[in-house]
């Protein structure tokens, strides 16, 4: 009997200890559930919290002069010219019977928050004796050999992407008249700018994948003058990817009262009639053209064709244009 009581009380002691530890190990497992959900509802807090204040990229906000390749582009520029067909010869048009082996042009440029703005006035010497002979057309009121020409141009482009990366900083890039891809980018040690043309496959059924159009490098260091050197060369490709022209461009940055005497120097050395001076308004005509690069919030208006050079870009020519030149 006393043997059947202790037992009991053993059993009855063991069932106990035994209830106890499973309420223990309950309450640790319900412990351990309860801090797993807080500390995921606290990740997901964190995540919310750096969500809510996760800087938004928007191109608007976009300043364009915070990168050296597109401040260095601000101001006036003199340039010494040659154009080059496929077959590396200088460039002789069908329509346009003007010298380019060697011509002048007159840039302007600036940078205002996204926005980028160029004014070109390039002037052709009167073309050779040789050529003339053979093709005495002229456009315009001069005579071949005799007087030379001149285009306008104008490109206003604007940043319409954006990045929070900084290696993709100060990129421009968008559609163009919805067959072109085009892009802007930063390269180099702050010292260069890539720009490519692609024809959109999309906009082509017989296009399996974009297609190179044009590619543009352009580079800006400081000569042992301590000058402000830009060199640009386009290169142009067929749909067939064999190379159609190249350009080899050497601008040198100058100060506004030597841009516009260079100017008038150079209309009068290459005899260029004030009715072929852009677009026939004289001298005076260019001026107001160049210096429109520094009044980017005024608009602009032409009623002739235009072209895309990256981004949100136009570049209107007041009289002919070869592709690629620009």
């Amino acid at each position: 009997m006393k043997v059947s009581l202790i037992c009991l009380i053993l059993a009855t002691i063991q069932h106990s200890s035994t209830a106890k530890l499973s309420s223990v190990a309950r309450g640790l497992s319900s412990n351990s559930d309860t801090d797993k959900n807080k500390k995921r509802m606290e990740r997901r807090n964190l995540k919310k919290n750096k969500s809510k204040g996760k800087k938004k990229c928007d191109p608007e906000d976009v300043q364009l002069s915070d990168y050296p390749q597109w401040q260095n582009e601000v101001g006036y520029w003199i340039g010494q010219y040659s154009f080059f067909g496929a077959d590396g010869d200088p460039y002789q048009p069908d329509s346009w019977n003007y010298p380019y082996d060697h011509y002048k042009g007159f840039i302007t440029g600036n940078v205002e928050r996204n926005h980028y703005r160029q004014r070109n006035v390039f002037l052709y010497p009167p073309q050779t004796t040789e050529i003339c002979t053979n093709d005495p057309s002229v456009t315009g009121e001069g005579t071949c050999g005799q007087n030379g020409n001149s285009k306008m141009f104008f490109a206003d482009q604007t940043a319409t992407t954006c990045s929070l990366d900084p290696e993709k900083g100060g990129v421009i890039e968008g559609p163009y008249m919805g067959v072109f891809k085009t892009k802007t980018e930063l390269i180099g040690r702050q010292n260069a700018l890539l720009y490519q043309v692609y024809l959109d496959k999309d906009a082509f059924d017989f296009l399996e994948e974009d297609v190179l159009n044009q590619s543009q490098l352009t580079t800006i260091v400081k000569n042992a003058a301590n000058e402000t050197i830009r060199v640009r060369n386009a290169q142009g490709f067929g749909m067939d990817g064999n190379p159609s022209y190249a350009s080899f461009y050497r601008e040198t940055k100058v100060t506004r009262e030597q841009f516009y005497a260079e100017l008038a120097s150079t209309l009068e050395q290459y005899v260029i009639l004030e009715s072929d001076t852009c677009g026939g308004t004289g001298i005076d005509g260019c001026q107001l053209h160049l210096e429109q690069s520094f009044s980017i919030n005024v608009e602009t208006s032409s009623d002739t064709s235009t072209r895309s050079s990256g981004g949100e870009f136009n570049a209107t020519y007041a009289t002919d244009i070869t592709e690629g030149e620009f």
